[in-house]
C-alpha cells in the first residue's frame, strides 16, 4: 500500500476499533509509518519484515509503532527477541509475535506487554503441533514419534499448559503422555 492508500484505509475501519493495522507500509519506510502512526488512533503494528533489534528501535526511537510483531527465528533467536519486548515495554508498547504459535506462547508469557500470539490452524500439518485455549489456558501439544526397531511405537505428546491471566502469573505444566499408536 502507499502511504495514502494506508491513511484511507486506517480512517475507514476506526470506527469499528481494530486492534491494530498490521504493515500497512513497506518495513524500510519508518518515516512514513510514523506520519500514519500520528495520523490515526489505530496501532501500527511492524515486525514481519525486521530481522535485526536495530530496526525495531529505528521504529520506537521514530514514534512509529505501537505494536511489536518480533519474530525469534527471523531475530537470531530468544535473546534479541526479549531485548525487542523488554524494549517495547520501557516505552509502552505492546508485543504480538508474528507466526511459530508453539514457540512465541512461552515467550509472550513471559513479558508483561505481551498482547496476544498468532495462530494459523493450516500449519498444524507441518508443525505437528497444536495450541487450544480452554477455561484461560493455552495449550501447546508437541508431538514426537518413538522407534523401535525402525517401527513406531506410539507417539508421545508433551503438553505444556500456560495460565493466560494478565501476564503477572505464569503457571507451567509439563505432561507427558504416550499415546498408542
Amino acid at each position: 500500500m502507499t502511504y495514502p492508500q494506508a491513511k484511507r484505509v486506517a480512517h475507514a475501519i476506526e470506527p469499528y476499533d481494530v486492534s491494530w493495522l498490521e504493515e500497512p507500509l513497506p518495513a524500510e519506510d519508518v518515516a512514513g509509518h510514523r506520519r500514519l502512526s500520528e495520523s490515526t488512533s489505530i496501532p501500527i503494528a511492524v515486525g514481519e519484515s525486521m530481522y535485526a533489534p536495530g530496526q525495531f528501535a529505528e521504529y520506537v526511537q521514530a514514534g512509529a509503532a505501537g505494536v511489536l510483531q518480533v519474530d525469534a527465528v527471523r531475530i537470531g533467536g530468544i535473546t534479541p527477541w526479549l531485548k525487542v519486548a523488554h524494549m517495547a515495554k520501557a516505552c509502552n508498547l505492546g508485543v504480538s509475535p508474528h507466526f511459530l504459535m508453539e514457540l512465541h506462547l512461552s515467550l509472550v508469557t513471559a513479558i508483561r506487554n505481551g498482547m496476544y500470539i498468532e495462530y494459523i490452524p493450516q500449519l498444524t500439518a507441518i508443525t505437528r503441533s497444536t495450541i487450544r485455549v480452554v477455561d484461560g489456558m493455552a495449550a501447546v501439544a508437541v508431538h514426537d514419534r518413538d522407534m523401535t526397531d525402525g517401527q513406531i511405537a506410539g507417539e508421545v505428546v508433551n503438553t505444556f499448559e500456560y495460565e493466560l491471566m494478565s501476564h503477572e502469573i505464569i503457571q507451567l505444566i509439563h505432561v507427558s503422555r504416550e499415546v498408542a499408536a
